[in-house]
């Protein structure tokens, strides 16, 4: 009995840590950058869906510096969030013609961020 006891306390102390790893921690309305590879490859532009609330501060296309001809982009993402706790963030990767409901799910960014 005493070792299902241990057993069970261990694999909620492991389960606790784990779900610490996939958020990023932030503090409410501190400004935080979200990178995101690709930008204007084959046409396709990221964009965030709308998250309550999570604020776009600002938006932009940086330009990547490489040893090919091809020029590369991110888009860079900052925003912040308004209250205290936990949220995920969704970007889709895809072309001015395209429905977000047709998106693969190789096109969508997934971000899980908690605010403190």
């Amino acid at each position: 009995m005493y070792i299902k006891k241990v057993m069970i306390i261990c694999f909620l102390i492991m389960g606790v840590m784990q779900s610490c790893k996939t958020y990023n921690h932030y503090k409410t309305n501190q400004i935080f950058e979200i990178n995101l590879e690709n930008e204007g490859a084959g046409g396709y532009k990221w964009s965030f869906v709308k998250t309550p609330d999570i604020e776009v501060v600002d938006s932009s296309q940086v330009v990547l510096q490489g040893n090919s001809k091809l020029v590369s982009y991110e888009k860079k993402y900052k925003l912040k969030g308004l209250k205290k706790g936990a949220y995920i963030l969704t970007f889709h990767h895809l072309r001015n013609f395209e429905k977000n409901d047709t998106i693969p799910e190789e096109n969508i960014k997934i971000i899980n961020v908690r605010i403190k």
